[in-house]
């Protein structure tokens, strides 16, 4: 057991296991503080698939209708951008003809992504089970319906089936698939879904001339980088400061890899247009994209899962006991993963008790 006694200390910075202390939201809702798939949300308001209502408000709890979700995967397949869309005189579906949704029902229909209800009707403004959800976002993702079984009397078994696999589900404890789907958890379904891998349909001919097709999951393409360029970097937040004459962020990451390489990219400060300063000196998740230009727009900045910073003025602490697994500050004890000390912030004496 060591006991540090703080000299001339100014900051004292500790990582400590993610759940202590919450996280800032980017996207700036007032009910951000009732977001649970936080990351999700403000990726999907960042990259314009899904945004709030009326009021500023994200209303996370509310449900998702058969509508919305088909604007959501029409809106994430155009990258992010508004389709043009026309207008028919003879819809697919006979409840649609006026419906403000009515373009997207169409072109996802005509993708294979939704289907009706079975009497030749679409039920825009019912609400979307997650099932249902589950599998217009595989569809998206170029597994053909007919193909998976996602027809017929046991489409939603084999729907949960593939979506399990797909890792759809994930970070989504305790959703009824057959339920009607939150926005909050909306967001995260398609969020896993266009970082997730894409199917590919390949043909193969024998010796006979037979052709066969085959499909493979590449988990190397995905629609986060076929429709956004989204790349992910892995660095270290060390620095913050506001640009008043661009009114942004000019925010230093240090460390930053791109699939393991070091990227140079990263080795100046990029401008954003959220204030990070929250996850300073935190290991972070930086999704961006690079235009031909090489300027880089940051759409999301998220501390690692494991970490999260406990930073304060050492004049408001009093002596931290350290062991290996917890840290007593004030006489609080708090369960830690690493303990990391900037010795140019501040300095102690080390005393063995």
């Amino acid at each position: 057991m060591k006991t540090l006694n703080k000299t001339l200390s100014l900051v004292l910075v500790l990582v400590m296991v993610l759940g202590l202390f919450g996280v800032a939201s980017a996207a700036d809702f007032k009910d951000k503080a009732e977001i649970e798939n936080v990351e999700a949300v403000n990726t999907m308001a960042a990259l314009n698939i899904i945004n709030g209502k009326n009021g500023n408000v994200f209303d996370p709890t509310g449900t998702v209708t058969r509508a919305e979700m088909s604007k959501m995967i029409c809106v994430a397949l155009n990258g992010g951008k508004e389709p043009v869309l026309g207008t028919t005189a003879n819809p697919t579906y006979s409840d649609i003809q006026g419906h403000w949704a009515a373009g997207y029902i169409e072109y996802c229909s005509t993708l294979g992504i939704v289907a009706g209800m079975g009497d030749g009707t679409f039920a825009p403004d019912a609400t979307v089970t997650g099932s249902q959800a589950a599998k217009m976002m595989l569809v998206a993702m170029n597994y053909k319906a007919d193909v998976f079984g996602f027809t017929g009397p046991a489409w939603e078994t084999r729907v949960n089936v593939e979506a399990n696999k797909a890792g759809l589900y994930d970070d989504l404890g305790g959703l009824n698939a057959s339920e009607g789907l939150s926005r909050d958890n909306a967001a995260q379904l398609i969020y896993n879904g266009i970082f997730a891998g894409m199917m590919e349909l390949s043909w193969q001919q024998n010796a006979n001339g037979e052709i066969t097709q085959t499909y493979k999951l590449n988990t190397n393409k995905n629609i986060a980088s076929e429709k956004f360029d989204l790349e992910t970097a892995f660095a270290k937040l060390e620095d913050v400061s506001y640009d008043s004459v661009d009114k942004d962020y000019d925010t230093t990451f240090t460390g930053a890899l791109v699939n393991n390489t070091a990227d140079g990219r990263f080795n100046n400060a990029v401008a954003c247009d959220v204030d990070y300063s929250d996850y300073f000196m935190m290991n972070v998740k930086v999704l961006f994209s690079e235009d031909v230009n090489g300027n880089i727009k940051v759409y999301g900045v998220y501390p690692n899962k494991s970490s999260v910073v406990l930073a304060g003025v050492v004049g408001q602490l009093s002596e931290a006991t350290i062991n290996t697994s917890d840290i007593v500050l004030n006489g609080t004890t708090y369960k830690f993963d690493t303990t990391v000390l900037g010795t140019a912030l501040y300095n102690f004496n080390d005393n063995a008790s």
